[in-house]
């Protein structure tokens, strides 16, 4: 019984913490909005950590940050989702010849780690 219980909580809170996978998601950045549809291209910018690697790009679980080596890369986005406990986006993209890595969209544009979508170049503030 204690295993059905612990089971039926972990599913509840899981649920209520991520909302959903999307087809398209509109950001804001310095008051103007993006639109990122699946099959986007996304430019990466450089790490902002003090030894090149990725705050806000990550792959695997546990996540680790991108490395250095990332900077400057081009991936399509494989997919969309939102977090409803941290209200915040997070998109998957594919780099050819280095894999599936997950970027907190607002606060990669905020930083400068991601820096273009399609052909359309994010501006710094």
């Amino acid at each position: 019984m204690k295993k059905i219980m612990l089971i039926l909580m972990f599913t509840t809170i899981s649920v209520a913490m991520f909302a959903g996978k999307l087809d398209s998601m509109i950001v804001s950045n310095n008051g103007v909005d993006y639109t990122i549809k699946l099959g986007d291209q996304l430019q990466l910018g450089y790490g902002k950590n003090p030894n090149g690697s990725f705050q806000y790009v990550e792959i695997g679980v546990p996540a680790q940050s991108m490395s250095k080596d990332g900077g400057g890369k081009t991936g399509v986005v494989t997919m969309i989702r939102y977090f409803k406990a941290g209200d915040y986006y997070e998109v998957n993209i594919k780099i050819k010849g280095m894999g599936t890595y997950g970027i907190s969209i607002s606060q990669a544009m905020a930083v400068g780690e991601l820096v273009g979508i399609n052909d359309v170049i994010i501006p710094k503030e």
